[in-house]
């Protein structure tokens, strides 16, 4: 059995690779476009907010799948980006592809942990967590970050949140059962659950879940990768 430390190094290789061999928005691959449903929800707040300008938390940007488009989105009004990851090549990348696309004045990088950060009260409109709250080493801590991030939206802001969970692995070519990398693989059913409790006072747009499957290589083996994709989207109740 692995440990949390064996598998997080595994993961953060796999995705170093990933960002290695693929460009941002390259065709036919994963980052071939970012999250549209995220993207129309921002681009509803920028036409109807009232404030002059939004505040974006991106945790586990990567190199800006959604970051370089979600600081088109909100640029012009004045918003800003702000990018978290722990690869500190993504970030360079992140850095490059802001200057490719003429948003670096938007984009601000920081390098972060999501199983040790911390964000202040109610400091962002928007914060996004599209594939990181996985990554962390406990339910516990899971439960601690999910409480986090519902402290750090603003009245009125938006949370969105993509978690894999119930998550198989297996042999392509035979079929073998593998035990999966991810760090942290939950009960869909319970993760679902935890989260309906902790966001139960927001305006909840969407608390979904559905089957994906995708097939990569690792270390020269074929792997399908099988799980359920949770997806969160919410309002921050506004105090009276």
């Amino acid at each position: 059995m692995e440990t949390f430390t064996e598998k997080r190094t595994e993961e953060q290789a796999r995705h170093q690779q990933m960002y290695e061999e693929y460009e941002l928005f390259e065709q036919g691959t994963w980052l071939e476009k970012p999250d549209e449903q995220l993207m129309e929800e921002l681009r509803q707040m920028t036409r109807h907010t009232q404030a002059a300008s939004l505040r974006v938390l991106d945790l586990g940007c990567g190199i800006g799948r959604n970051s370089i488009p979600m600081a088109k989105i909100i640029g012009p009004r004045g918003g800003k980006v702000t990018g978290v990851d722990v690869l500190e090549d993504a970030l360079s990348k992140l850095e490059s592809y802001s200057r490719q696309y003429q948003v670096e004045d938007v984009i601000t990088v920081k390098k972060g942990d999501i199983e040790y950060i911390r964000i202040p009260p109610q400091s962002y409109d928007v914060i996004v967590a599209h594939g990181c709250l996985e990554h962390v080493s406990s339910v516990e801590r899971f439960q601690q970050a999910l409480l986090q991030l519902a402290e750090a939206v603003k009245p009125g802001g938006l949370i969105s949140v993509v978690v894999n969970t119930h998550v198989r692995e297996k042999d392509a070519e035979t079929g073998e059962p593998l035990e999966p990398s991810l760090e942290l693989n939950m009960s869909t059913s319970d993760t679902m659950e935890k989260m309906k409790q902790q966001f139960k006072d927001w305006r909840i747009m969407e608390l979904s879940t559905s089957p994906h499957e995708v097939e990569e290589v690792r270390e020269d083996r074929d792997i399908r990768f099988q799980h359920d994709l949770i997806r969160l989207t919410a309002y921050c109740p506004v105090s009276n």
